[in-house]
């Protein structure tokens, strides 16, 4: 099973199906299965995607969706030309019922990012961030840390040499639970 995840796709128009869902089995649906295209462990699985023609938002989901995968808007909507043509970003989520769904689907690189895109300003503040980070002040390496003044050690403890008794603890551990 894929894990869940984004991952690139390519819908694969030519096995796609249209069919009747729902209690009464008048919901109609499209099923279109997407094959993982990138590299990895999982290219070449596939993994099916499903939309509704189910009046409201999930009619206008599905159509959005078909046009980012490449549908050219064309009648019949059956032959889904154009769909196939292009690699799409999906996310993956396992449906314990169900098994995994794809949902999400985007044009490669059209992220939704909650605080919208970074202006020109906000790019060009990357590079000093990247600068300050990179600076060699800002480097620590293990042996030159230091233990902060704030130490959970007790005032006046002993580094332990791992030798004999602990010169900070009791000799006696028979009230240690382990």
């Amino acid at each position: 099973m894929i894990p869940n995840g984004q991952y690139l796709f390519r819908p694969m128009r030519e096995l796609a199906e249209f069919g009747n869902s729902g209690v009464d089995g008048t919901t109609q649906q499209v099923c279109i299965p997407f094959k993982v295209v990138e590299n990895g462990q999982f290219k070449g699985q596939v993994v099916a995607w499903t939309g509704t023609f189910k009046a409201g938002d999930a009619v206008r989901i599905t159509m959005e969706t078909l046009r980012t995968m490449g549908w050219d808007g064309s009648k019949p909507i059956s032959e889904l030309r154009g769909v196939g043509l292009k690699d799409v970003h999906g996310t993956i989520e396992n449906d314990p019922q169900y098994g995994p769904k794809i949902k999400n689907i985007k044009e490669p690189g059209k992220m939704r990012w909650q605080g919208g895109l970074m202006s020109k300003e906000q790019l060009a503040s990357l590079d000093s961030i990247v600068d300050q980070a990179s600076a060699p002040q800002a480097r620590r390496s293990a042996a030159s840390y230091s233990r902060p003044q704030t130490s959970a050690r007790p005032t006046g403890a002993t580094e332990w040499d791992g030798q004999g008794v602990d010169p900070n603890g009791s000799a006696d551990d028979s009230d240690v639970p382990f």
